[in-house]
């Protein structure tokens, strides 16, 4: 279960490290949008969904590394949904 204080944490860090187009994407993403939903409603390629939930990943994966945590159960939650092969298997893609 994640604190209050930790939530607020992660929505700061998410705001310093995402661009305004990654954190749409993460948002409709968590909602439970497929990437065909999130491009369409972006007027985006499915492919440039996937880039960004890649990239979304490599940050948040990095800013967790950069404050010293352990981040496994973290990296295999975001890891499940952005690579591809995961959003795949549970119909996300």
């Amino acid at each position: 279960m994640i604190s209050h204080d930790e939530l607020r944490s992660i929505k700061i860090a998410f705001a310093e490290i995402l661009s305004d187009f990654e954190a749409e994407v993460l948002h409709m993403y968590v909602e439970g949008k497929t990437y065909h939903e999130i491009a369409g409603s972006l007027s985006r390629h499915v492919k440039s969904i996937d880039n960004a939930l890649q990239r979304i990943k490599r940050k948040v994966e990095l800013h967790l590394r950069g404050r010293g945590e352990d981040a496994g159960d973290d990296r295999e939650l975001v890891g499940a949904g952005a690579n591809g092969a995961a959003s795949t298997a549970n119909g996300r893609r």
